[in-house]
């Protein structure tokens, strides 16, 4: 016999430390690997917009020629959310983590259902613009209505997110702030 041979013993012993591997990390972090790409990955894309938004801005005010550019930034922040909020909305959390992740699937989707109405506002403001409303009144009042609406969407999934961190701990896992977006470097730089 070889001295390099294997024994019946050692291939079944190598496919189950295969199969362990594969499944490193238990289910409550990889809910939370799931919280921070789906979650924060959403919560970026929607500070990314704002961003790109307050660079519009002159004296206080987003110009005519430029709501059009305002609209397409706003619409892509809306589709890149409403993608993780449906994402997010699949996955089957570990079963104590089911009612905050509840909270925190619909506070993603309000944020994702408010970035559609406000791109659809500024669609309206672009529209209108277009149709010679130069006063800009039409599009004050489409975004009144959309802020009283939303108001308060980012604090809520602020708070959310904060509630299934709570729960998190007692398991070991801590999530990562909302601005440390691993592998997702190379995505935003592709779009920002």
């Amino acid at each position: 016999m070889s001295r390099f041979s294997c024994t019946r013993f050692e291939y079944p012993l190598v496919g189950v430390l295969v199969l362990i591997a594969g499944c490193i990390g238990d289910a409550y972090s990889r809910y939370g690997d799931v919280v921070h790409d789906d979650v924060d990955g959403a919560m970026v894309a929607a500070l990314r917009m704002t961003a790109r938004m307050q660079l519009t801005v002159v004296h206080n005010k987003i110009p005519d020629d430029s709501l059009a550019v305002v609209a397409t930034v706003v619409k892509r922040a809306a589709r890149e959310v409403r993608k993780s909020a449906t994402h997010f909305a699949a996955v089957t959390p570990p079963a104590d983590l089911v009612e905050p992740h509840a909270g925190l699937s619909g506070a993603l989707s309000s944020l994702s259902q408010a970035l559609d109405a406000m791109a659809s506002a500024f669609q309206r403001c672009v529209a209108a613009h277009a149709a010679g409303d130069s006063t800009g009144q039409a599009c004050e009042a489409h975004l009144a209505a959309v802020n009283s609406q939303f108001g308060y969407v980012g604090e809520d999934l602020n708070t959310a997110r904060a509630r299934v961190q709570r729960f998190l701990l007692p398991h070991g896992v801590l999530l990562p702030r909302v601005t440390s977006m691993r592998g997702r470097d190379s995505t935003l730089k592709a779009t920002g």
